[in-house]
């Protein structure tokens, strides 16, 4: 990996190595509402924990921007 793109218009991140010709794009979720449900409200914490990791995600040596 060579470049990391996060977009927060649409909630798109983006991984890709220029120089392999691969990479990946794909729209990450992130959930607003509260349940009243214990077992909900634990996966939609866990679920924002992992979006707010994949976004601030910073890689020595990688290309990184935030828009």
């Amino acid at each position: 990996m060579r470049e990391l793109y996060f977009s927060e218009n649409g909630n798109i991140v983006s991984f890709r190595d220029i120089l392999a010709v691969t990479g990946m794009i794909t729209n990450i979720v992130n959930v607003s509402k509260k349940s009243p449900d214990a077992q909900a409200s634990e996966l939609i914490e866990r679920l924002n924990v992992s979006y707010n990791n994949i976004r601030n995600m910073k890689i020595e040596g990688v290309y990184y921007q935030n828009n």
